[in-house]
């Protein structure tokens, strides 16, 4: 996680607080996580665990994605380390380059 970037969860769902003070909230009905830059993953490990299934992925940059879902898809949680992070209507884009930043969810672009 960048410098200053902090992630937290509540009843409401989970915060992302940028350095420049700027706040992003995925609601607690949950979305969706993406990795921008799957090139630079180097392990990808899945539990599941009565109704949910949790995810560790691990980055060329020493950088760590944790996240879990429910059997319908809805995000309950998740949890980052040096990596860029951003948020678009409540859909987490996640990798360890400048470019996960630039990437539009959905669009490959």
């Amino acid at each position: 996680m960048p410098d200053g970037t902090t992630a937290c969860q509540d009843h409401n769902g989970i915060t992302v607080r940028q350095p420049d003070g700027s706040e992003h909230v995925i609601d607690a009905e949950g979305h969706s996580v993406t990795i921008a830059d799957i090139a630079y993953v180097t392990a990808h490990h899945v539990n599941r665990i009565h109704e949910t299934v949790s995810h560790v992925v691990k980055f060329v940059n020493g950088g760590t994605l944790c996240y879990a879902v429910d059997m319908n898809g809805r995000l309950l949680d998740c949890e980052f380390s040096r990596l860029q992070v951003s948020v678009t209507d409540g859909h987490v884009v996640a990798g360890c380059t400048e470019v996960a930043l630039s990437l539009k969810p959905g669009t490959g672009d």
